[in-house]
């Protein structure tokens, strides 16, 4: 009959013990007295549990009778045999039999490979008369029955067959007889390398393997392993007194349970090149190694043992084998490095957990060795060993696969490996996970109260850097992707980071150094679901709440947790920064000074710089600069009047913040107010001059120095427009000048066309000013204040203000993209200085002539009234007659309007045809305002 082999044994003494065939659970605990007891005494309860004869059990007692005689009717391995055959008789078939198609066709075959050609078409015959009568039922049935009974021994082996297969089956015992029986094959239990995964029953030798390998060492060992005289070395091994080199049962299972526990036995040795217990005579050279391959006299004892007794003790030493690779493990894992910090502290809590299975397992074999002294047999033990071989497997498993991780990565393998069909199994690395996951949440606990982050090994999920204080809150710390433990999601990674920042940066840069998260303070500040999760703080990091069966739900507690310490967090830090730190003051100094939106300051600030930085850039010094430019900036403001609008109250609901006195905000200002001056060879002081602004952590982290570099960018063009609009209101007042003092100034006609281009550079300076301050700066303000009210963390305050800088850059045409407007408008403001400096060279001439004349109509004046000619010669007679009409002007200076007219309207073209087919709709709108009656666009049409 077809029987399972590696369930054979098992099962067997499961169901001779009245242990339901049900798989037992992986937790299993170690056996009491009571049930070894039981256990030894499993002959008594079998024989009262012996079903009553029936018309079955009488045939098969007469088939056991006629075919084994040597065994008597009251015989106990009879017993054995008899309800062994009934056990196998009241089994079910396997739930997928072959049709019986399937099953003649095999039949068929076998007869036409065996040459029977002419028995296989009698069979199809015989087949097709059979399924053509109508009496004839279960005909698959009876046809696989047919098939196995096929490839049986023929009836004149019966008796060889029963002893070499069923007794070894049921008890490992040999039944005696003088005839010859089959060779077994010696036992040589040689675990894989390869530890097989949980969802195939990992770490199953192959038996037909090993008995191979017996099979040629007996052969190569000589007349020792032959049939003769393996037969009555198997007949009394169960004593373990026999001779020849006949290994006895008691020997073998006190070897067993040595070798459970990595201790080489007496026969059973470890080999290191095999990696693996082999089976060795009592017998060693002296001072030598263990033997790699079984001498004669080893291959001898190792046939005379039954081929069940084989896969017995290499499945059991099987558990040797992997109790030394766990232990090895658990030993490295806690083993210090020279180096420092060794193998971290989530292997150090995986090891751990593998220690409590180790010593479960110790005790377990401190019960079973109690019950060897009392007569424990193999197969007992194999049954005893079953569910902590599994167990084991389980281990060596999370050893393999784990043991080159570290930190979060090292649970999510222990949880890949856990993501297993078998409950027990998905159990038993949950216990695992749960211990190896202890170091990494106690971690996350102190961080996200304490701030603290105490990483000696590496293995956190967040890293901290050598930064400075300025650069605490954007490079300090970074998340580590790869070291992500299982349970946590990324983002709610990113929010731990967060939270702990804001906690680092409440105590290093602002000042608050014993600030900590309060859990219960939380709880009653927030609404009901902060409450519930200040409630549940402390529980949310403990390790039970790592559960694979219930992994949203656990996820979704510590998910609270962490947002309930990053959400209290932060708010502390943006109630801080806005009210305390006045970051809100700070931004509005840097729009109204930096960015120029103070026009008082900016006209007291130019009056006195105008003679300074007319000089060359290395003539200028920065403390007299600075001097000035506090002057402006006291000159400004007036005592105990607070300027600027704009505040912003503190989202921790506390006070709002609000601008201070006049004194306050000068002392603020004043103490991070500053100049620039740049070192550009051959410059002059309008390009080297600058307003610069230093920041001081916290507010650093919001006010970068790159931030600050931007505004410095922004006001170079803003301070360039100034000094042409300057320009152009001197060039107005030399013009109104030059009208009184000629009279006859405004008839000419060229100078005319000069009054025509001024007003064309007003109007087109006028607007791009009004274009930047207002719909650039001011709307994009406008947007950071709302922006800043409605921030919740510090990422929101410079993510707001750098959307405002970001948008204020763009639409100033300072961007990357923008170089050709931004090279067009300079080539604009070069232009109007050019137009500029010929206005005043051009007065100038024009007081020096008025002078001149009236210098000779006094001297004519003196000559008349001293009673001589007013003109000494004719030119100074024609001078005298021209005295009220207007000079004339040298060549050159008609000449020079005219090239700068051309110029201007030439650049001015090329930019405006810019402007108006780029992108941006705000500079649409400028070229609109520049050409609001289409002038110029009727002249590029022209």
């Amino acid at each position: 009959l077809p029987f399972a082999e590696e369930e054979a044994v098992g099962n067997l003494l499961q169901r001779l013990d009245g242990v339901p065939p049900a798989r037992r659970e992986v937790e299993q605990r170690p056996p009491t007295a009571a049930a070894s007891v039981r256990l030894g005494d499993h002959k008594r309860t079998e024989e009262t549990k012996m079903p009553d004869p029936t018309a079955v059990t009488a045939l098969v007692r007469a088939l056991i009778e006629a075919e084994v005689p040597e065994l008597p009717p009251g015989d106990e391995r009879a017993l054995r045999l008899l309800r062994y055959a009934l056990r196998i008789l009241g089994s079910s078939m396997p739930s997928a039999l072959p049709s019986a198609s399937q099953s003649a066709e095999l039949a068929r075959r076998r007869l036409v490979h065996a040459g029977r050609t002419e028995d296989a078409l009698a069979l199809s015959r015989r087949l097709r008369a059979l399924e053509a009568c109508p009496g004839a039922r279960n005909l698959p049935c009876v046809l696989h029955l047919l098939t196995c009974l096929m490839q049986s021994p023929p009836p004149g082996s019966l008796a060889a067959f029963a002893r070499g297969s069923l007794l070894e089956r049921t008890g490992g015992r040999a039944i005696e007889s003088g005839g010859a029986s089959r060779p077994s094959r010696a036992a040589v239990p040689l675990p894989s390398r390869r530890a097989p995964s949980c969802s195939d029953g990992i770490g199953r030798a192959d038996a037909s393997a090993l008995q191979h390998a017996a099979a040629a060492a007996a052969a190569s060992g000589g007349a020792a392993a032959t049939s003769a005289s393996a037969a009555p070395a198997r007949t009394g091994w169960r004593a373990g007194a026999g001779s020849g080199g006949v290994v006895g049962e008691e020997a073998l299972v006190r070897d067993l349970l040595y070798v459970m526990q990595n201790i080489e036995g007496r026969h059973l040795k470890w080999d290191d090149k095999a990696d693996s217990f082999l089976f060795q005579p009592a017998e060693r050279p002296r001072g030598g190694p263990p033997l790699p391959q079984l001498t004669p006299a080893a291959a001898a004892a190792a046939a005379s043992l039954a081929p069940g007794v084989v896969q017995a003790v290499a499945r059991l030493c099987e558990i040797g084998w992997m109790y030394r690779a766990v232990s090895a493990f658990v030993a490295e894992a806690h083993t210090p490095h020279t180096s420092g910090g060794g193998a971290g502290l989530v292997a150090r809590a995986l090891a751990a957990s593998m220690q409590a299975e180790l010593s479960e397992w110790l005790r377990l074999l401190a019960v079973l060795e109690s019950q060897r002294l009392q007569g424990l047999s193999l197969l007992q033990l194999l049954v005893w060993g079953e569910p902590p071989l599994q167990r084991f497997v389980t281990l060596v498993a999370v050893v393999r696969g784990c043991s080159h991780l570290r930190g979060g990565a090292m649970t999510v393998g222990v949880e890949r490996l856990g993501q297993h069909g078998d409950p027990a199994v998905e159990a038993y690395v949950q216990r695992l996970l749960r211990g190896a996951c202890a170091p990494l949440l106690e971690s996350l606990r102190r961080w996200l109260t304490d701030g603290e982050l105490d990483d000696p090994c590496g293995e956190f999920f967040i890293e901290a850097r050598p930064a400075p204080l300025a650069e605490l809150w954007e490079k300090r710390y970074a998340l580590r992707p790869h070291m992500l433990p299982c349970f946590l999601s990324p983002k709610a990674a990113s929010r731990a980071l967060l939270g702990g920042k804001a906690i680092n940066f409440i105590r290093l840069a602002c000042g608050e150094g014993q600030w900590t998260f309060d859990a219960a303070a939380a709880a009653a500040r927030g609404g009901a679901a902060a409450a519930a999760a200040g409630r549940h703080f402390g529980a949310a990091f403990e390790p039970r709440t790592v559960n694979l069966a219930e992994r949203a739900a656990g996820e979704a507690t510590l998910s609270a947790a962490i947002e309930c310490a990053c959400s209290r967090a932060n708010e502390k830090l943006v109630e801080l920064l806005l009210g305390r730190h006045r970051l809100q003051e700070h931004l509005t100094h840097l729009k109204e000074y930096l960015l120029l939106g103070k026009g008082d300051f900016v006209q007291a600030l130019m009056e006195p710089l105008l003679p300074q930085l007319s000089r060359p850039a290395s003539q200028l010094h920065r403390h007299h600069l600075l001097g000035l430019v506090e002057s402006a900036v006291r000159s400004c403001t007036s005592p105990g009047v607070a300027a600027g609008s704009g505040n912003v109250g503190s989202s921790g609901g506390g006070s709002g913040w609000a601008r201070g006195g006049s004194d306050s905000e000068q002392l603020l200002l004043l103490a991070h107010l500053g100049v620039l001056l740049s070192s550009s060879p051959g410059a002059t002081g309008w390009e080297a001059f600058s307003l610069d602004y230093r920041a001081d952590p916290p507010v650093s982290a919001v006010l970068s120095a790159a931030a600050v570099g931007e505004y410095r960018r922004v006001f170079t063009l803003l301070w360039r427009l100034k000094r042409v609009e300057l320009s152009l209101s001197a060039v107005w007042r030399r013009h109104t000048t030059a009208a009184r003092l000629v009279r006859a100034l405004s008839s000419d006609a060229l100078l005319h066309r000069c009054h025509l281009l001024r007003h064309e550079m007003v109007h087109f300076v006028f607007n791009l000013q009004y274009y930047l301050m207002f719909e650039v700066i001011q709307c994009s303000w406008e947007e950071l204040v709302a922006a800043l009210a409605a921030a919740s963390d510090l990422d929101g305050l410079i993510g707001a203000h750098s959307a405002f800088l970001s948008a204020v850059v763009q639409k100033a045409m300072l961007g990357p993209e923008n170089a050709p407007l931004l090279e067009a408008l300079d080539a604009l403001f070069e232009t109007i200085l050019r137009f500029a400096k010929s206005q005043e060279l051009l007065y100038i001439h024009l007081l020096e002539q008025r002078a001149a004349a009236k210098q000779m109509a006094a001297a004519a004046a003196a000559n008349t009234a001293a009673g001589g000619w007013g003109a000494a010669g004719a030119a100074e007679a024609e001078a005298l007659l021209a005295e009220g009409d207007a000079p004339p002007l040298q060549p050159h200076f008609y000449e020079q309007l005219r090239v700068h007219a051309a110029q201007y309207r030439q650049q001015f073209a090329a930019f405006f045809a810019q402007v108006t087919r780029h992108a941006s709709l705000d500079l649409t709108f400028l070229s609109f305002r520049l050409d609001f009656n289409a002038y110029y666009e009727s002249l590029g049409g022209a």
